[in-house]
């Protein structure tokens, strides 16, 4: 019996119905893919997206653990239906569970290097779900926002972890798994950063997408010294000119914030939450911190990239402090402003009692009159 089924999964192998697919179909696959992860060319090096799109391609079907979790889900038809359903799940919906569990199954089948790709791909999913959740009016907004703000994080950092081993060990395209690392969670980044409500959570998640990023981007840097290539060149090339151009765009956004909550401040007459040296100081500072970037631009093109990326993390780790500072002053802006407009309809509410009160007593006044006074 054993022996009919082990002939059955060798069989089964390298049939369409376990995954197989021919070299044309294999292409069409890989360019979907890559219109699905957002791959824009001249920004992930060559051949990252195939390395992902392997794992994608149901590669793993050649492993006897694979082909028995293909076999299980044929058994059971019903539970292919159940994980397409579940694909665009949130926290709070009946099959998230199933959403979270297809995941797992999803790493214990893939191979190092592709266990890294997905952790941060599971990553983006979690952002997705938390920009769902913002829009969400039924109460699961607070109570699922700040777990799964965690449980991104927890991705990134096994990510992070997965990408540490391949190196330990000597072992996977180390130079094609940072690159799509540091692509991807630039992507967070970037995304986290507009995130409404902005919390601890937030912050937290911040610091360590940035720890994770950076360290990618030092996998690159090694690879690159250990041996010096066209590929290595152009993926540092890329990374720096993301973390160069996010901290130009930042730097504008976070002079426009200051410029808004000066604003803000001086329409509604809100005492005591900012001064205005105080902003002018935020806007100082947001110019210094970034006033190095341009050395470090001549830096990089010299080849001194340590030193430059150096600088270029200087500058994120004190605009990162800058906008924290930001975050406070925006909230405390919300809730005085909430109070106002709580006294705003706690006076309107008084007023309606008085116009109430008087129309009362004047209808009041009708009634006791005497009838002759009434007739006339």
């Amino acid at each position: 019996m054993s022996r009919d089924i082990i002939a059955q999964l060798k069989d089964l192998k390298n049939h369409p119905s376990a995954g197989w697919v021919n070299d044309v179909e294999q292409e069409l696959a890989s360019t979907r893919l890559l219109t699905a992860i957002g791959h824009h060319d001249g920004r992930v090096i060559e051949g990252a997206g195939i390395a992902y799109m392997k794992w994608n391609s149901f590669s793993f079907v050649t492993r006897p653990v694979g082909v028995s979790l293909v076999i299980f889900a044929l058994l059971f038809g019903g539970w292919f239906t159940t994980v397409k359903a579940a694909v665009g799940s949130i926290p709070g919906d009946t099959l998230y569970g199933v959403k979270l569990m297809t995941e797992q199954a999803q790493l214990m089948i893939a191979s190092s290097d592709n266990r890294a790709v997905l952790h941060t791909q599971f990553a983006q999913r979690r952002m997705v779900e938390i920009q769902t959740l913002q829009t969400m009016d039924d109460g699961r907004t607070e109570k699922y926002m700040q777990e799964t703000m965690h449980a991104l994080e927890a991705e990134v950092i096994k990510a992070g972890d997965a990408l540490s081993q391949m190196k330990l060990d000597g072992q996977g395209d180390v130079l094609t798994v940072a690159s799509v690392l540091d692509e991807k969670i630039s992507t967070i980044q970037a995304e986290l950063g507009v995130v409404n409500g902005q919390d601890v959570a937030v912050s937290e998640a911040q610091l360590t997408t940035n720890k994770v990023s950076n360290s990618a981007v030092d996998a690159l840097m090694d690879v690159h010294e250990v041996q010096v290539s066209d590929q290595s060149e152009a993926a540092l090339s890329r990374s720096f000119k993301n973390e160069y151009t996010d901290l130009r765009e930042r730097q504008t956004f976070d002079l426009g914030r200051v410029q808004t909550i000066g604003q803000v401040i001086a329409e509604n007459e809100l005492l005591g939450i900012v001064t205005t040296d105080d902003l002018k100081r935020l806007e100082f500072a947001v110019n210094q911190a970034t006033d190095d970037v341009a050395g470090a631009m001549n830096l990089f093109v010299a080849g001194g990239y340590r030193n430059a990326f150096d600088i270029l993390r200087s500058s994120d780790t004190t605009l990162l402090d800058i906008e924290a500072q930001l975050v406070v002053i925006e909230n405390n802006i919300m809730t005085a402003m909430d109070a106002i407009q709580q006294d705003q309809i706690a006076d309107e509410v008084v007023e309606v009692e008085e116009v109430v009160d008087d129309q009362n007593i004047e209808v009041n006044q009708i009634i006791n009159l005497p009838d002759q006074q009434i007739t006339q």
